[in-house]
């Protein structure tokens, strides 16, 4: 599988008050050796029964053991999809990664929380348990998870969606934006927009209170490992 794909390291981070900013961690990103990007429906039926996932999740701790043992890197986070959470094998994943569990964030796609309720936040509650800290991922400022249920599972973080960029100029977005940030602040939960390309929208943002940004405009800053 080494062969196949490998893994980009893209900072997240967290800017002050002069807009200086510091890297909080790491997120690992699946690329194909062929084109350099995310393989899509490749990795999708790769994970799609039990055996592939046990597959791809060997290689995956393979991968995150020698990155974390960069002297570059201390924090990562990794991605689980919807789909895995239920598999035996990602279960023991985390298992065997516990010794490493407060170097690990979980990012967990939040789009089908109502229709996975049940599945998700048993889960989060049982990589909670093994000492791993979770991130919601993928969700939008009409996130379906509310303030209380996110209280209650001691989620650290929610990350707005790429996609969302595209509606940043417009003031009914900014507005539901300053809002959703500030329900999540008030229960210690940060929120995370993904997708920032440019210097303007790194302002923009920071002016709307969002100071944990991600996007190919921080990695271009610096040489990631």
């Amino acid at each position: 599988m080494e062969k196949k794909f490998y893994f980009n390291a893209q900072p997240i981070v967290a800017l002050n008050n002069y807009r200086e900013y510091e890297v909080q961690f790491y997120e690992l990103l699946l690329r194909e050796m062929r084109t350099n990007c995310f393989p899509g429906q490749k990795f999708f039926d790769l994970i799609a029964d039990e055996a592939g996932n046990a597959r791809f999740l060997l290689f995956f701790e393979q991968q995150i053991r020698l990155m974390l043992q960069s002297e570059k890197i201390n924090t990562i986070s990794i991605n689980i999809e919807i789909s895995q959470l239920e598999y035996a094998a990602t279960h023991t994943f985390l298992e065997n990664l516990s010794d490493l569990s407060t170097s690990i964030i979980l990012e967990i796609t939040e789009r089908e929380y109502v229709a996975k309720k049940t599945v998700i936040t048993d889960f989060i509650l049982y990589a909670k348990s093994q000492g791993y800290r979770v991130v919601l991922d993928d969700i939008n400022v009409h996130s379906h998870l509310d303030a209380a249920e996110a209280d209650e599972l001691g989620i650290i973080g929610v990350k707005i969606s790429y996609e969302a960029m595209k509606q940043l100029p417009m003031p009914s977005f900014q507005r539901r934006l300053t809002r959703f940030d500030a329900k999540m602040a008030a229960i210690n939960v940060d929120v995370i927009m993904e997708g920032v390309s440019e210097e303007a929208q790194v302002v923009r943002l920071f002016d709307l209170g969002i100071k944990h940004q991600q996007g190919y405009y921080f990695s271009n800053q610096e040489t990631t490992p």
